[in-house]
Formats: C-alpha cells, sequence, structure tokens
C-alpha cells in the first residue's frame, strides 16, 4: 500500500487506521503507520478529534507517549521514548494528561510528570480533584470492608 493509500483510507466515521489503532492503543502498530505517512498524525475524524486525542479518549498511556513524541519529531523517532520524555510545558493536554495518569492509578508515573513539568499540577483544580478520588486511602481490604460497622457495633 502506498503512502497515499494509506491517507486516503477512512472508515464510516472518518477514522484513519491510526485513529483506530490510537483506539485500541497499538504503540507498535502506531509505529508503523506513522512510518509508513507521519501525515496521518494530523488527520481529524468527522468529530475533528486527532489519533492523539483518540488514545487520550481511551485512556491509552503509552499510546498517548509514542504519538506525542511522534508529532514534535514529525515521525521520525530513533529511540523509545516515555511519555514523561514525550511531554513539555507547551502541550496543551499536559493537565489532562496528568489527570488521567492519577485516575489510572499510576502514581509513579504522575510523581515523574510532576517533577518534570511542576506548574502542570497547580494550573487547574482538576489535577487535585483526581488525586482526591483516586489516591489510595492507606486502609486494606479488611479495614476498607469493616470500617462503618465498627461504628455500628459500639454505638448500641
Amino acid at each position: 500500500m502506498s503512502d497515499e493509500q494509506v491517507l486516503k483510507q477512512r472508515a464510516s466515521d472518518g477514522s484513519t487506521a491510526l485513529h483506530i489503532v490510537a483506539i485500541i492503543g497499538n504503540k507498535h502498530a502506531a509505529d508503523l503507520l506513522v512510518k509508513k505517512n507521519s501525515n496521518l498524525l494530523e488527520i481529524e475524524d468527522s468529530d475533528a478529534k486527532t489519533p492523539l486525542e483518540k488514545a487520550y479518549e481511551n485512556k491509552h498511556l503509552t499510546t498517548i507517549g509514542y504519538l506525542l513524541k511522534a508529532r514534535k519529531t514529525g515521525g521520525k523517532l530513533r529511540s523509545q521514548t516515555s511519555l514523561v520524555g514525550s511531554v513539555d510545558e507547551n502541550d496543551e493536554i499536559v493537565v489532562d494528561l496528568l489527570v488521567n495518569v492519577i485516575s489510572a492509578k499510576k502514581y509513579s508515573l504522575a510523581s515523574q510528570l510532576v517533577e518534570k513539568l511542576p506548574n502542570s499540577a497547580s494550573e487547574s483544580d482538576d489535577v487535585l480533584m483526581a488525586i482526591a478520588k483516586n489516591f489510595p486511602s492507606g486502609l486494606d481490604y479488611w479495614e476498607k470492608l469493616l470500617y462503618p460497622h465498627k461504628y455500628l457495633m459500639y454505638d448500641i
């Protein structure tokens, strides 16, 4: 299949092959497609979403990292890239990405993102809300199970 054919192939919703790969989170297939034609990175589907936005919507963190780096380098990637190495302060999705990483309970990755981009954690209350909703409470399984009953048993 030629580069031009790869660009022209679309699903009924306007998705390219790269959109579909981003939706399912297949970073290796994304790499093959981007190497074939890096213009796929910027094509929007009928909802005006790029493959990066589709990966983001579906919380595929490794695919997001790959697509971010591929966009910045025009598809010319030479080495494996991590999600943290792929983002910088100028990316418009940094705060949302941090919220998604926290929601996915990838706390060490969230910590790395905050260390690299400290301002992103304070740009929005969404980050604080994600921490409040998702951070471990410190209770183990049995404590969570019994916690409400402790007070009921002693108030009689």
